[in-house]
């Protein structure tokens, strides 16, 4: 999903096995390789430091150590104070699904507009795994407003007023709460189910960028397929029956594929 990286685990190990992904900014692997050299019993400010440096300096491009010596000791003294805090904040991210309860679908079904409906199963999903991180079970995330809608595919809102309508209308409902203070991107979802024991209704297990809206709509009865070819596109069969299993750009890639291997074929009789 936008704005949170959700397999830390998995970017470390590739890290260290000196792959480089220019995707993932250079801050947020220094954030990475601090957490997984704390996890791996470093506790001096001087080796923590020297450990992450090294690594950067073999798998980052153009890598400036003078620029990034201090930046990653702030963040070793800031995570030194968490690791003495409370326990868990500093584990690495592995997080492959999201459960969705009875409860919290029941909640947002009931909502009578759909764009909000879209937009708060989104929220639902980040409060979610913002608990999963932090190990609470409050609700409250911070993200962009423009990320949220761009996960919940919602076109019509456009402008920053047309956002903020849509937010005003969850918190003034009750089914979110927006942090007070100026600037603040915080939210908070207040119909999370922190039951013992809850009822699934289902698992959002494609959590790639904007893909996890479509586990909610197919949940409510729209007949969308992932390609299983690229597995970056959904795409709605032309009929309820249908047994199409590409999107329209590797339906066409295929065909000219098989069109030049029939031909490559009939050259070779």
């Amino acid at each position: 999903m936008l704005g949170v990286i959700l397999n830390e685990q998995e970017i470390v190990k590739n890290i260290l096995q000196g792959n480089k992904d220019s995707k993932i900014k250079t801050y947020n692997k220094m954030v990475m390789l601090v957490k997984y050299f704390l996890e791996q019993g470093g506790d001096t400010e001087i080796t923590l430091v020297e450990e992450v440096l090294k690594v950067l300096e073999k798998t980052e491009d153009n890598f400036k150590r003078i620029y990034w010596e201090e930046k990653t000791l702030d963040t070793v003294k800031r995570l030194l104070r968490k690791k003495s805090g409370k326990a868990g904040l500093l584990e690495l991210t592995n997080i492959n699904k999201i459960p969705i309860t009875q409860k919290e679908i029941d909640t947002i079904l009931a909502v009578k507009n759909k764009v909000d409906k879209k937009v708060l199963f989104i929220m639902l999903l980040y409060a979610k795994i913002s608990n999963v991180i932090f190990h609470s079970t409050e609700g409250w995330f911070n993200q962009e407003r423009k990320n949220i809608f761009k996960e919940a595919k919602i076109s019509g809102c456009r402008t920053d007023k047309e956002k903020s309508e849509v937010i005003y209308r969850l918190v003034k409902e009750g089914y979110i709460t927006k942090n007070k203070r100026t600037g603040n991107l915080g939210l908070k979802v207040n119909f999370i189910d922190n039951e013992e024991n809850p009822k699934i209704a289902f698992e959002v297990t494609d959590l790639a960028d904007c893909h996890a809206i479509y586990s909610y709509l197919i949940y409510i009865g729209e007949k969308w397929k992932k390609c299983e070819n690229c597995g970056d596109t959904y795409f709605k069969p032309k009929t309820a029956n249908s047994n199409q299993k590409y999107c329209t750009t590797c339906a066409k890639k295929i065909k000219l594929e098989q069109i030049k291997e029939i031909k490559q074929r009939a050259k070779e009789k």
